[in-house]
């Protein structure tokens, strides 16, 4: 049953738009975060239980597919929505639609691009193409995965680097990737083919949201959008491994990533918190816990805002986590 909750958050924040007051389903998802105290984590069999239906289970392909149909062929009528709104009710609004879309845009599209199906490859590809992350796949796939855990890894935020200072950094070398994937020479021309149709995705959504509604205010609404969509994703990849740089290069274990184990929002986000066992899926990787991160996963996106704050929770947990590695 709890693969209906997203089905019901995304009902909710349609619901919320349609009333014209969105701030309700904002109110509502903050009250449903309080799901993660009051459930009890995910136990280990539980997390291998869930990353093999993720894998395996046919019901569970097909539901994220259509399920990914429905936030892209809502999003028209969700743009329409926005635009007749305005002041706070638009700015509420607006943040609603990038919480819904970057969550479900980056967790189901993620899943789907590591499928060996490449009609789903393509479908995750394509939707996270169009909400502002052209380069998704090469990048994540042939560069992130290919390095994780090491010092050559550079979606891998740095110990009291702020979130700030890795956008600085990481923004030029995405745009560096896109462009020219310095990789193998065999799958070059496969990355810039991805890149390029990244690109031509994410431009056909622009060019679609300024034809269809011919209006300034849809555009800025969608570039808005796409564009804190893919600061969400780099929030995301600062916060799961923050500091855990291993400069031994070793393969990398257990320990290499941070986790929320609470449910709520783990079945929220198709276990995307879960991020050791994503990198480690083979069930022996998954007898132990890995770092865990000391609140709940929304939250923690929140405070990687504040670096101070960050860096004054985080650090020593980082000291903790590095000491069992010796």
């Amino acid at each position: 049953m709890h693969v209906l909750i997203p089905f019901l958050v995304f009902q909710g924040f349609l619901l919320g738009l349609w009333l014209g007051e969105p701030w309700l389903f904002i109110l509502g998802l903050i009250l449903a975060n309080q799901l993660n105290y009051l459930w009890k984590p995910l136990s280990i069999n539980e997390i291998k239980t869930e990353f093999s239906r993720l894998k395996q289970s046919a019901f569970m392909k097909y539901f994220m597919g259509f399920f990914l149909f429905a936030l892209v062929s809502f999003y028209p009528w969700v743009l329409q929505n926005l635009i007749n709104l305005s002041g706070i009710s638009l700015s509420l609004g607006v943040l609603a639609s990038i919480i819904v879309y970057a969550t479900f845009i980056v967790s189901i599209g993620h899943e789907f691009i590591h499928k060996r199906n490449p009609f789903f490859q393509f479908f995750g590809h394509f939707c996270l193409s169009l909400f502002g992350l052209p380069g998704f796949l090469s990048n994540h796939i042939y560069e992130h995965h290919a390095r994780f855990g090491t010092k050559d890894d550079p979606s891998v935020s740095n110990l009291n680097e702020s979130f700030y200072r890795f956008l600085l950094r990481i923004i030029p070398h995405r745009i560096s990737f896109l462009i020219h994937p310095k990789t193998k020479f065999k799958i070059y021309r496969r990355l810039l083919f991805y890149n390029f149709l990244g690109c031509f995705f994410y431009g056909l959504g622009l060019c679609l949201t300024a034809v269809v509604f011919n209006s300034p205010k849809a555009l800025f609404i969608h570039l808005s959008i796409t564009f804190f969509q893919y600061l969400f994703f780099e929030a995301t990849n600062y916060i799961q491994h923050y500091g855990l740089i291993d400069p031994s290069n070793k393969k990398p274990g257990i320990n290499h990533a941070w986790n929320h184990y609470g449910r709520y929002t783990n079945f929220l986000t198709f276990m995307l918190p879960i991020h050791s066992a994503h990198h480690l899926r083979a069930n022996e990787s998954l007898d132990q816990r890995g770092p865990s991160l000391p609140y709940a996963y929304f939250l923690m996106l929140l405070l990687s805002l504040f670096p101070k704050l960050w860096f004054k929770l985080m650090n020593p947990k980082v000291d903790l986590v590095k000491s069992t590695r010796t």
